[in-house]
């Protein structure tokens, strides 16, 4: 009988422990259940997150981009301006002042381009006394041709001399097309650098 009960005892413990396992088995795996779903809960989480912060910073990045154009925008009205005023103040500046032996400026107009250069201009000038009987009319001159270039080359010369003196004007270059007028009436033009007369006359001596 002692026998007998040693057994049934020693089964009794090894299936108490057996039993004990298993829960213990049971307990280990709901223990990772439970951190597995918590970091399953926290991952969601954070991709949540991530993707929030994703979404507000590519709307702040747009909003960014928006103030930066709204700040280009800004600065280039105030180039230009900026730019208007200067050849307002050159124009005044210029007209009836700058004279050369020959002619005096009557009026100017100066016209940019979008990329803040001097596009063209017309200088409408008026003769000094000793010119005056040489004149003909509508931009016509009894002058030899080489003469008269000579003596409108050096009145556009001292304009773009006394320009290039002021601050902030578009730049004047050498694409810059300039229309010497009298009364309106075209004499000639500068382009690339080099003055033709307009007008002709077909007595004046070449």
């Amino acid at each position: 009988m002692r026998f007998v009960e040693k057994d049934w005892t020693t089964a009794m413990i090894r299936r108490k422990k057996s039993v004990r396992g298993g829960v213990y088995v049971v307990v280990l795996i709901l223990l990772i259940i439970a951190i597995a779903s918590l970091l399953w809960m926290g991952n969601a989480r954070l991709n949540t997150a991530i993707d929030h912060s994703e979404q507000s910073n590519l709307a702040l990045t747009k909003k960014l981009e928006q103030y930066q154009q709204k700040l280009t925008d800004v600065q280039n009205n105030y180039v230009d301006l900026r730019e208007d005023t200067a050849i307002h103040d050159m124009t005044h500046q210029i007209e009836d002042y700058l004279a050369t032996d020959d002619f005096v400026v009557n009026k100017v107009y100066f016209y940019k381009d979008t990329s803040h250069h001097l596009d063209y201009l017309y200088i409408d000038i008026y003769n000094q006394p000793n010119m005056e009987a040489s004149y003909s009319a509508q931009g016509v001159y009894t002058l030899p041709d080489q003469q008269l270039k000579v003596k409108c080359e050096q009145m556009i010369t001292d304009v773009q001399d006394y320009y290039g003196e002021g601050e902030f004007l578009p730049t004047w270059n050498k694409d810059t097309v300039v229309y010497l007028t009298i009364n309106n009436y075209e004499i000639g033009n500068n382009t690339n650098g080099k003055f033709e007369l307009t007008a002709k006359l077909n007595n004046r001596n070449p």
